[in-house]
């Protein structure tokens, strides 16, 4: 028989609803409110700490607006060790991220969204080298 403990797939399914859930503009409060849980039950579903049941997966899509299938998506696909910062989408999983996308798509003047992306790629190109030199 399986275990009850959650393992890695919670973890991508919790990543998964913190995105959708940042995405919408919706606290964990809210989020529990309308799930008639507690917030610590959504941080836990969002850690990968607790396992999400079928009803509640239904349920957690409804409010959030998307199929199942959105949270689900990809983890039949083989599996592969990833750092998580591999996946750009794992990145919308971190609110500071959402926000900067959130605001990058606001700027209509090509010219300045260029230079904010070159820019990102100077700091992310300091900062390898900067990790290389200190390995």
């Amino acid at each position: 028989m399986g275990t009850k403990r959650a393992g890695p797939v919670d973890a991508i399914v919790g990543r998964r609803i913190r995105t959708r859930r940042l995405l919408l503009g919706l606290t964990q409060t809210q989020l529990a409110q309308q799930l008639g849980v507690s917030f610590q039950q959504v941080q836990k579903y969002e850690n990968g700490a607790n396992r999400v049941g079928a009803g509640r997966l239904v349920q957690i899509a409804q409010v959030l607006g998307v199929p199942i299938e959105a949270l689900l998506e990809g983890l039949n696909a083989p599996t592969r060790k990833t750092v998580q910062a591999d996946d750009p989408l794992d990145l919308l999983s971190n609110g500071a991220a959402v926000r900067l996308a959130q605001a990058f798509s606001q700027i209509s003047d090509r010219h300045i969204r260029n230079a904010l992306v070159s820019l990102a790629e100077g700091i992310a190109a300091g900062q390898r080298r900067s990790d290389k030199t200190a390995a």
